[in-house]
């Protein structure tokens, strides 16, 4: 899938973790700053976040990870699979979508919701939730996809206890 910005969205694969990785602690630290502790934030670090990223794309069958790339370079990521909720009645859960700062507002989170939805469909999953942080300025973001607010819970990020929001989607 192209969007209107040439940017391609695919699956990601295990060569991908070092891109991914790097969306991500940049992401984490430009979307949160302010919100989450900056112990949190520092801890956030490349080394531990490749790491992740490599055992998830090797062993982690049952996640959907798409990226979003512009020429070689991930600019964006989204990953989903079964909800991890089991108080919320969703079957689908989207657990990340992160775009770097100078590539928003080129439709490339849309795109990679978008495309995303269509392969948890395609599984059978007939609904969707996310948890977004209710300071994260993103939420109007969710909004404007469609999300309907559907619950909410606190999360403990080091020694701060952070207010989230689940929006639901029907796929």
């Amino acid at each position: 899938m192209i969007t209107q910005s040439g940017i391609s969205i695919r699956p990601g694969n295990a060569a991908d973790a070092e891109g991914i990785a790097q969306v991500h602690v940049e992401t984490w630290r430009d979307t949160y700053r302010g919100i989450l502790p900056a112990r949190v934030l520092s801890a956030q670090t490349y080394a531990r976040r490749l790491a992740l990223w490599r055992q998830t794309l090797s062993r982690d069958a049952e996640r959907l990870v798409l990226v979003a790339e512009s020429g070689r370079q991930i600019v964006g990521f989204a990953t989903s699979g079964r909800n991890r909720s089991p108080g919320v009645p969703f079957t689908a859960e989207m657990y990340t979508l992160y775009v770097l700062e100078d590539w928003q507002s080129e439709g490339i989170g849309h795109a990679l919701f978008r495309q995303s939805c269509a392969l948890l469909a395609k599984d059978g999953h007939r609904n969707l939730l996310t948890w977004v942080l209710t300071e994260n300025p993103s939420v109007g973001f969710y909004e404007w996809l469609g999300g309907i607010p559907v619950a909410e819970r606190d999360e403990r990020f080091g020694l701060a206890i952070l207010r989230q929001r689940g929006y639901g989607w029907w796929l």
